[in-house]
């Protein structure tokens, strides 16, 4: 499963068990989220788990410290101009060039209107447990 997969998959428990963290994600307030508020999530999500002094860049060495044995993929796959470290633009544009935040909306969408409710978060996680017992991010 894709890093950013189990990002998103972090948040949305969160959204569920705290109206105010969905109510956070959902940015214009009409209680669903939408792909571009999903995306916007998971590039949120990476940056609160890897941006360690919370200066707004990902450096290697601060990912190194949340992922140790990785293969530098990640790194490698997001930063766009090759200086070593990730802004929050990269991570939003890699987010928004995958397929990931698609896919999870397609399997979380039960009702077909292209957005995610509070109760369609919830069951999504619940069809997906695996996703939680994978997740070992922003302990």
């Amino acid at each position: 499963m894709p890093l950013t997969v189990a990002v998103l998959a972090g948040l949305l428990p969160a959204c569920v068990r705290e109206e105010k963290a969905f109510t956070e994600l959902d940015l214009n307030h009409d209680h669903r989220l939408s792909l571009s508020e999903l995306q916007d999530a998971v590039a949120t999500g990476v940056f609160n788990t890897y941006d360690a002094d919370r200066d707004g860049v990902i450096t290697k060495a601060e990912w190194r410290k949340k992922d140790p044995a990785g293969d530098g993929s990640f790194m490698r796959q997001r930063d766009l101009n090759r200086d070593g470290h990730l802004t929050r633009g990269e991570v939003s544009l890699y987010a928004r060039r995958q397929g990931f935040c698609h896919d999870v909306l397609s399997q979380a969408d039960r009702n077909g209107n292209g957005t995610i409710d509070a109760r369609e978060a919830k069951i999504w996680i619940d069809d997906h447990p695996e996703v939680l017992e994978r997740m070992k991010l922003g302990n």
